[in-house]
């Protein structure tokens, strides 16, 4: 997959590299992070507070569907605990097939690029205990919900059993044929001045440029790029 991940200059990427091996070796990356965090880390939690603070008064779930290790559950769990410590009725709903990839329409990926995706068979247990440290330090009543499988089997089964409003859809998969399944099945439950996020938007995620072309996102709703990041685009409904 084309991304900017993948086409940085070789200059960067020993920088990066060397960034990284420093904050191993000296032990410092957990106390110290950003003397070593890369600019487009800080961007994405830059971006991740502007959409927190456009929902904060709107009632519903925070649903990230594809969640790689589940950053995002934690990135927005403490954005929570700075913005909204007493709503105790948020809930971070995390789908993934926690996997890889289970389609790949409009997606120019290579094997290399799917299996990178997959986090091993204890992933979620430890995952859980990542999200348990974090409300323990945040004395937080947040819940967390991870749900493994493909989201088309998984996302319905959960609709069913938890009927409930949703302020925050972040889509982080750039494939067609899911965009199509969870835009046309959250999108009804999602709160007005709540938010859909594209996070995979550009002319190298071609099954999302297709989706938002063929359903006509981009003349019934209003995308924005988000001030931090603008590579990411969400819309906001009305």
């Amino acid at each position: 997959m084309k991304t900017e991940r993948l086409i940085m200059s070789s200059e960067r990427e020993k920088s990066e590299l060397l960034l990284r091996e420093m904050g191993e070796s000296l032990n410092l990356s957990h106390d110290n992070p950003y003397l070593f965090v890369r600019t487009g880390l800080i961007a994405k939690l830059f971006f991740y507070k502007e959409l927190y603070e456009i929902i904060e008064s709107v009632p519903g779930s925070i649903v990230e569907v594809g969640s790689w290790f589940g950053q995002s559950s934690i990135l927005f769990e403490n954005i929570r605990a700075i913005l909204e410590p007493f709503n105790y009725s948020r809930k971070i709903v995390s789908f993934d097939t926690f996997n890889g990839y289970k389609e790949t329409s409009g997606l120019n990926i290579g094997s290399d690029e799917i299996l990178k995706y997959q986090v091993g068979d204890d992933w979620l247990d430890l995952l859980g205990k990542i999200q348990g440290a974090h409300k323990s330090i945040n004395n937080s009543v947040s819940r967390f919900e991870n749900v493994s499988g493909d989201i088309r089997e998984t996302i319905p089964k959960y609709l069913e059993e938890n009927s409930e409003p949703i302020a925050l859809v972040y889509y982080d998969i750039a494939t067609y044929e899911t965009l199509k399944f969870t835009f046309s099945t959250l999108m009804p439950y999602i709160s007005k001045g709540g938010v859909f996020v594209f996070d995979d938007y550009g002319y190298q995620y071609e099954g999302v440029n297709k989706f938002i072309i063929e359903h006509g996102i981009n003349k019934n709703y209003r995308l924005v790029h988000s001030k931090y990041y603008k590579s990411k685009v969400y819309l906001v409904v009305s």
